[in-house]
């Protein structure tokens, strides 16, 4: 009984503070997903089609947090989640900005929502960016945290309370040992459906749990202990969290999928290895491309693609495993067909593969490269920067000249040097020139993000990098907008999306 009558409390204590209002930025589509409403404050409202209710328990129990400066910042309200904002050092997010939604909702321009909230006096502003693909089960989440003057290490969750298929009860999963997973009850209409948060990012960990039990560790604002009570049919909840330092104008991204299937369709994932991990120059290695599913429904991909870096090139007639068709392109390879993924047998994720050779530069480096794959509907977790090959070269080169001249050349895909030297006495020359295959160096960044998803067969959706504290676009909606006045905006964003809201008992 204190869950509901504690939530219907808070459901009229918002309906006095605000009039309803549009002030939310919600993303409308056909489906799946007919509305994705992200508050100025960081609560997600999701719909699906064909349920009553909304996908989270009294449809805003859904959202953003930072433990951070010895404080949980978070939005204003979340039902039902005192175990979290409850807590003495509970403090909400400050309202600063929001924007869309923009785009047309197709795979090159995704429907997109831009939201900026400030992090009380410790000068850091966090701007998150939602956006969705019409037709896909899944919407994507990037968070972007750029520091001011108080720094140290901050703990960022995405978390939320169930209320899958209408009905605040479920069993539990984990995805790929970092997805957690609320499934619905084996005797309903559809008890393969989920809804999950995958992420994207590095370092993740994940809880899923009673309801009570994932507010509390949030509010503790620690890591996640990596814990399921997958097979307890419990009033469920879910979330993911990431650790990262944070310092003064240089940015942080934690990127991240929240899916929802009625048939237990799950994003497809990517993995990418090569036979030898070191080769002499212009030898050939074999790569292989692995698509797995670990959802319970079998998934079809139209399109695998393969960058390889500059100088290696695709062997004709290679192609062995789930396709035998050539690609297209010799760098840029696209191998176009219809290739099945099978549905997990238990905890086992269905997969494919193919296999090519490729013969490798005849510059010295070490070389990585990306892969991925498209299909209608179906969201897929890219592989980069892997299958990384060391190339050696025969015998170093030396030619006479004048002078002394040392060529880098710099990217994030690869590493190469090359130099032509002789003995001269004239003043040295250095000359550095950018390319896109091959580094002396990795770049240094303090910003932090994770792999590509790529939804409905369309491009990738690459991570922002920025270290300089300023905007993120030229579009004046994803411009951080600071005001003298900032509080006083934050209150009046904050009461005027607070709206009454039928309460739920769970």
């Amino acid at each position: 009984m204190s869950r509901w009558f504690f939530a219907a409390v808070l459901t009229m204590f918002g309906a006095v503070a605000g009039a309803p209002s549009s002030s939310a930025a919600e993303i409308e589509s056909g489906g799946p997903l007919t509305s994705i409403d992200i508050s100025p404050v960081l609560n997600c409202d999701v719909r699906y089609e064909g349920d009553v209710m909304g996908e989270w328990y009294d449809d805003i129990a859904c959202g953003t947090f930072v433990a951070f400066d010895d404080r949980l910042f978070g939005p204003e309200r979340v039902p039902a989640g005192g175990d979290a904002t409850l807590v003495d050092n509970y403090e909400p997010f400050t309202a600063v900005s929001q924007s869309g939604p923009t785009g047309a909702g197709t795979s090159a321009s995704p429907y997109t929502v831009t939201t900026t909230v400030g992090l009380g006096d410790t000068g850091a502003t966090l701007t998150q960016v939602d956006t969705y693909v019409a037709g896909a089960t899944a919407y994507r989440t990037d968070i972007r945290i750029t520091g001011g003057a108080t720094t140290g290490d901050a703990v960022v969750f995405r978390g939320g309370d169930c209320y899958l298929q209408d009905s605040d009860f479920g069993l539990g999963q984990v995805l790929d040992g970092n997805s957690p997973v609320c499934k619905a009850q084996p005797d309903s209409v559809n008890p393969e459906r989920v809804e999950g948060m995958r992420p994207l990012s590095s370092g993740a960990a994940y809880i899923e749990a009673g309801y009570n039990q994932v507010w509390e560790a949030i509010g503790r604002g620690e890591m996640l202990p990596n814990t399921c009570r997958c097979d307890e049919r419990i009033d469920n909840g879910i979330a993911i969290s990431w650790t990262r330092e944070i310092s003064q104008g240089a940015t942080v991204t934690l990127s991240s999928l929240t899916f929802f299937s009625p048939v237990g369709t799950t994003p497809l994932t990517v993995s990418k290895t090569v036979d030898q991990s070191e080769v002499s120059a212009g030898s050939e290695v074999t790569y292989t491309i692995r698509v797995s599913n670990p959802g319970a429904t079998s998934q079809v991909v139209s399109s695998v693609t393969d960058s390889l870096p500059a100088g290696f090139t695709y062997v004709p007639g290679s192609t062995t495993g789930a396709t035998t068709n050539d690609p297209t392109g010799t760098t840029d390879l696209t191998w176009t067909d219809d290739i099945e993924v099978p549905a997990a047998t238990g905890d086992t994720p269905g997969s494919v593969s193919l296999s090519f050779r490729a013969t490798v530069s005849d510059v010295a480096g070490t070389y990585t490269n990306t892969a991925s794959a498209t299909g209608e509907g179906v969201t897929v977790v890219a592989a980069e920067d892997t299958a990384p090959v060391t190339v050696t070269a025969a015998s170093p080169t030396t030619a006479t000249s004048t002078t002394s001249t040392s060529t880098s050349t710099t990217s994030s895909s690869s590493t190469s040097t090359s130099t032509t030297s002789t003995s001269t006495s004239s003043t040295p020359t250095s000359t550095t020139t950018s390319d896109p295959t091959a580094t002396t160096s990795q770049p240094t960044s303090t910003t932090t993000g994770g792999p590509t998803a790529t939804v409905s067969g369309g491009p990738e959706t690459p991570d922002v990098v920025q270290t300089d504290g300023g905007p993120m676009d030229s579009a004046s909606g994803g411009a951080l907008v600071v005001l003298a006045g900032a509080a006083g905006l934050g209150l009046l964003l904050a009461l005027r999306w607070s709206v009454m809201r039928p309460s739920r008992r769970h």
